[in-house]
């Protein structure tokens, strides 16, 4: 999967806290600001459906299963297309398809990339 490359090397769950130092502060009022600014699950279904709506009007994909293309990770790396419209197993339904699953040279591992646009994979030119 695509924690265990080189491009990610480790899994981890990433969190945010914040502290606010001061006396007599109102800890009930302060969270209820802050979790009246998380999307509700009618609004994040929302934000979902409007990004499959942008990919799936990106059209065709630019590369196909087989060709070479360069992908960036923490550098550009070479690699070779071997599926399109990848989907990881524990991906629920919701969860747009990857335009590609590439395997990279040197056996440094499978990487999915995240979007069909220059700024994540381009053409390799041998």
């Amino acid at each position: 999967t695509s924690c265990n490359t080189r491009c990610n090397t480790r899994c981890i769950t990433l969190q945010q806290e914040l502290v606010f130092i001061g006396a007599e502060m109102e800890e009930t009022a302060i969270r209820d600001a802050l979790n009246s600014c998380l999307l509700t699950d009618a609004e994040m279904a929302g934000f979902k459906q409007k990004l499959q709506d942008i990919v799936d009007l990106a059209g065709e994909l630019r590369f196909q299963v087989g060709d070479r293309v360069m992908c960036k990770c923490d550098i550009w790396r070479a690699g070779e297309i071997i599926d399109t419209e990848y989907r990881e197993e524990t991906w629920t339904q919701d969860v747009p398809t990857a335009p590609y699953q590439v395997r990279l040279d040197n056996g440094e591992g499978l990487i999915y990339v995240p979007y069909d646009d220059d700024n994540f994979v381009r053409q390799i030119f041998d």
